[in-house]
C-alpha cells in the first residue's frame, strides 16, 4: 500500500489528469489559462514549451474538514512505528545513520537523482544525499541541474559537483535523464515552468517536491500532475541551511538533522513510499511523519506567515516599541524581545514545552504572562485565521506568484527585489508572525521607558534565546513555570490580551492558503521579479531599517557565550499566545498533531529562531525560500498592528484577564503531545557561527 496520499495512491486518482509530456505530444492538445509572463527559467529552454505535458482541467480541490486524517502507510524497507499524540495514533519512521545501508534498497531502480535549483533547500539536500549515498556505498549519481549561465554553477562546483564527474549540468538534460527529480527551484518558477519541466520527465520517473505549493497552484488553475509519473514530497521542517548544518554537526551523532514530513500524492508503480522515506532518511531526518501534499502546503505556507516568520517579526517590533515607549532603554528592550524569544523561550519550549515557560516565572512574572496571553490570544487568532483562509482559498499562492514577477525588470520599470533584513534592530527574528511580534513589543517597551538595548534583549533575545530553548527542550508550559510569581502574572496578562488578536490574523492567513489566494499571490509576486511588458523588475525590498538594528548589533557583540537572554514574562505571554493560537487554527482545520507541532513549535524553536538569535531577523528570514520571504514581509506588519491596537491596549486599560483562556492553556492536550515529540527532536542543537558557509552567499559574514 502506498503512503498517505492527498488523493488516492494510484495514478488514476484524477479522472482528468493531464497527460505528461511525451516528447511527441501534440502542442495545444488541452486548453490552458491565459499565459503569464514566465520566469527566466522558461526562457532558457529556448522556447521549447510543450503544452501536451500539463494536466487537463480537474474539479475544485476538496475542502478539508476538522477531522484529523488517517495517515497510515506501508513500507517494505523501513520500520514503521506508532506514536500516540494527544490521544491520536500516528505513524513515523525514525531516522539515523545506521539506516544508510538500506538506501540502495529504498532507491531500487534509481540510477540518477536530479536536483534542480540552488537556493535554500537545493545545496543542503544535494550534499546530504550525496554524502549519505557515499556512506551507503551506493553508485547512485546525485546531479545538479542549473540554467545555462547561472551564477550558481560556481557555488555548486565549490560544493564538489562538477561537469567532469557528471554531477553538474544543464537543467533540461538533467531533468530528462533523472529517475528521481527533486524540483527545488522557487515556487514562482515552478508555477511558470511546470509545463516544460513535465514535458522533459521520463515516463515512470518520480517527481520529488519539498513543498506542496505546485499542487496548490495547479488546483487554482484547474490542473493536476501528469498521470504517468509518481509524485512524492519530503518536506524538512527547517530552512535549507539548517538541514545541512545539523547534518554536518551530527556526523558523529546518530540521527542528527531536521525532522521531515512526507507525502505520496501519486504512485504509478508501487515504489513511491519507500523512495520518499529513503530520501528523508538520507537527508538526516531524526523522524519522518506522514501528511498529504495538500495539508503540507496549507500548514507550511500558513506557518511561515504565522509563528515561524511573519508573526514573530511583528511581535518583536510591537513589543520593542511598547517597552521603549514605557521607559526601557533600547538595548534592554532588544534583550527582552528578540533575545528573550530566540533564547530562553525557544530553548525552554524546545526542551520542556510551553507550560515550562510559564512555570519558570516568578509569581509576579506569571501575573504578567497571564495578562499578556489573555490580551494577545484573540488578536493573534484573528490574523492567523485570516492567513489560513487566504492560503486555503488560493489567494496567498496567487500573491506569491505575482510578487515573484516583480523581482525582475519589466515594462520599462526597475526591479523591486526583496530587501535584506540585515540592518534592522530585530535582525534575524523569525518570519512573519515573530517579526511582527518583536516589532510591536520593542516599540511598546521603549514607549514605556525601557532603553533600546534592554528592549531588544527582552524581545528578540528573549524569544530566540531562553524562550525558544525552553520550548524546544521542555515545552511551552515550562516557559510559564520558570517565571517568578510576578512574572507569571505578567505572562497571563499578555497571553490573555494577545491570544485572540493573533488568532484573528492566523485564521485569515490559513483561509488564504486553503482557498488558493495565497498561492496565487506567491505566483504573481514571483512574476514581478522580472522585467515584463515594458515595466522594470520589482524585487523584494529591504526590511531592515527600523531603529533597533544598531541596538541588536550592540547586544550581540557583548553577549557572553551561551547566554540565552532574559525571560521577560510579558514577551513570553505574547509569544506563547501566538503559538497556541496557531496550534488551535491548524487543529480546527484537521491537521495531524505531528504536523501541527512541527510547523508551530519544533521548526520555530529548533531551526529558525537560532538564526535570528545569531544575527537578527533578516538573517533568519532571508535564508528561507522566496515564498517564505514574501509571506513574512506581507504578514509581519499585520501582527504588529493588531497587537498594538487590540492586545496591548487591553492590558493598559486593566481589563480583566480571560480566565477560561488561561485555564484552557494549562489543560490543553497538546502539551502531552509535545512531550512525545520532544523525545524525537534532533540529537544536537544547531550552531550558527558568524562566518556561516552554509547560508546564502550574500548573507555570509566574515568573523
Amino acid at each position: 500500500m502506498a503512503a498517505a496520499t492527498s488523493t488516492s495512491s494510484t495514478a488514476l486518482a484524477h479522472p482528468k489528469t493531464l497527460n505528461p509530456a511525451s516528447k511527441s505530444a501534440a502542442a495545444g492538445s488541452v486548453s490552458f489559462p491565459a499565459a503569464q509572463p514566465p520566469c527566466p527559467l522558461a526562457a532558457s529552454a529556448g522556447g521549447r514549451r510543450r503544452r501536451g505535458a500539463v494536466a487537463a482541467k480537474v474539479s475544485s480541490p476538496q475542502v478539508i474538514g476538522a477531522t484529523m486524517p488517517s495517515l497510515d502507510f506501508e513500507t517494505s524497507v523501513f520500520k514503521k512505528e506508532k506514536v500516540s499524540l494527544a490521544g491520536h495514533d500516528e505513524y513515523i519512521v525514525r531516522g539515523g545513520r545506521n539506516l544508510f545501508p538500506l538506501l540502495p534498497e529504498a532507491f531500487k531502480g534509481i540510477k540518477q537523482i536530479g536536483v534542480i535549483g540552488w537556493g535554500s533547500q537545493g545545496p543542503a539536500q544535494a550534499q546530504n544525499l550525496r554524502d549519505s549515498l557515499a556512506e551507503a556505498k551506493s553508485d547512485i549519481v546525485v546531479k545538479i541541474g542549473l540554467r545555462k549561465g547561472s551564477k550558481s554553477f560556481e557555488e555548486a562546483r565549490a560544493a564538489g559537483f562538477t561537469e567532469e564527474s557528471g554531477t553538474l549540468g544543464d537543467i533540461w538534460e538533467t531533468i530528462s535523464s533523472s529517475d528521481l527529480l527533486l524540483l527545488l527551484i522557487s515556487d514562482a518558477a515552478q508555477a511558470d515552468n511546470y509545463e516544460e519541466i513535465f514535458s522533459h520527465m521520463k515516463p515512470n520517473s518520480i517527481l520529488g517536491l519539498s513543498h506542496g505549493f505546485l499542487l496548490g497552484h495547479l488546483q487554482s488553475v484547474g490542473l493536476d500532475f501528469p498521470k504517468n509519473i509518481s509524485v512524492v514530497a519530503v518536506c524538512p521542517k527547517g530552512m535549507g541551511p539548517s538541514v545541512r548544518r545539523l547534518y554536518v554537526q551530527g556526523k558523529e551523532v546518530n540521527g542528527a538533522g531536521i525532522n521531515s514530513s512526507f507525502a505520496v500524492h501519486q504512485d504509478v508503480d508501487g515504489r513511491a513510499t519507500d523512495v520518499a522515506l529513503g530520501w528523508s532518511v538520507a537527508l538526516g531526518s531524526p523522524f519522518t511523519f506522514a501528511t498529504t501534499l495538500e495539508q503540507e502546503y496549507r500548514s507550511d505556507i500558513f506557518g511561515e506567515r504565522g509563528i515561524l516568520l511573519g508573526a514573530v517579526h511583528g511581535i518583536v517590533e510591537a513589543l520593542f516599541r511598547r517597552y521603549t515607549e514605557h521607559g526601557m532603554d533600547e538595548d534592554s528592550a532588544y534583550k527582552n524581545t528578540v533575545e528573550c524569544i530566540t533564547g530562553i523561550i525557544s530553548k525552554t519550549i524546545s526542551k520542556k514545552g510551553m507550560l515550562e515557560v510559564y512555570n519558570s516565572l516568578t509569581e509576579e512574572g506569571k501575573k504578567q504572562f497571564i495578562e499578556a496571553y489573555s490580551a494577545a490570544y484573540y488578536p493573534c487568532m484573528d490574523i492567523l485565521y485570516e492567513c489560513y483562509e487566504d492560503v486555503s482559498s488560493g489567494s496567498e499562492i496567487r500573491s506569491v506568484v505575482l510578487a515573484g514577477r516583480r523581482f525582475y525588470e519589466k515594462e520599462g520599470l526597475p526591479a523591486f527585489p526583496m530587501g535584506t533584513l540585515i540592518n534592522t534592530y530585530v535582525e534575524g527574528i523569525l518570519l512573519g508572525a515573530v517579526h511582527g511580534i518583536v516589532e510591536a513589543l520593542f516599540r511598546r517597551y521603549t514607549e514605556h521607558g525601557m532603553d533600546e538595548d534592554s528592549a531588544y534583549k527582552n524581545t528578540v533575545e528573549c524569544i530566540t534565546g531562553i524562550i525558544s530553548k525552553t520550548i524546544a527542550k521542555k515545552g511551552m508550559l515550562e516557559v510559564y513555570n520558570s517565571l517568578t510569581e510576578e512574572g507569571k502574572k505578567q505572562f497571563i496578562e499578555a497571553y490573555s490580551a494577545a491570544y485572540y488578536p493573533c488568532m484573528d490574523i492566523l485564521y485569515e492567513c490559513y483561509e488564504d492558503v486553503s482557498s488558493g489566494s495565497e498561492i496565487r499571490s506567491v505566483v504573481l509576486a514571483g512574476r514581478r521579479f522580472y522585467e515584463k511588458e515594458g515595466l522594470p523588475a520589482f524585487p523584494m525590498g529591504n526590511i531592515d531599517q527600523t531603529r533597533y538594528v544598531e541596538g541588536g548589533e550592540r547586544v550581540r557583540s557583548t553577549r557572553p557565550a551561551g547566554d540565552l537572554g532574559p525571560l521577560h514574562p510579558f514577551t513570553a505571554g505574547v509569544y506563547v499566545a501566538l503559538m497556541m493560537a496557531q496550534i488551535e487554527v491548524l487543529r480546527k482545520k484537521g491537521h495531524s498533531y505531528s504536523e501541527i507541532i512541527n510547523e508551530s513549535l519544533i521548526e520555530s524553536v529548533d531551526s529558525l529562531n537560532p538564526f535570528m538569535h545569531a544575527r537578527g531577523v533578516a538573517f533568519m528570514v532571508d535564508n528561507c525560500s522566496t515564498t517564505a520571504r514574501l509571506g513574512s514581509r506581507k504578514w509581519a506588519p499585520r501582527f504588529d498592528y493588531i497587537l498594538t491596537q487590540q492586545a496591548f491596549v487591553t492590558v493598559d486599560k486593566n481589563a480583566p484577564v480571560n480566565q477560561d483562556l488561561i485555564s484552557n492553556f494549562f489543560s490543553d492536550p497538546v502539551h502531552s503531545a509535545i512531550e512525545v515529540c520532544a523525545q524525537l527532536r534532533p540529537t544536537v542543537d544547531i550552531s550558527v557561527p558568524a562566518d556561516a558557509d552554509f547560508v546564502r552567499p550574500e548573507l555570509r559574514q566574515s568573523s
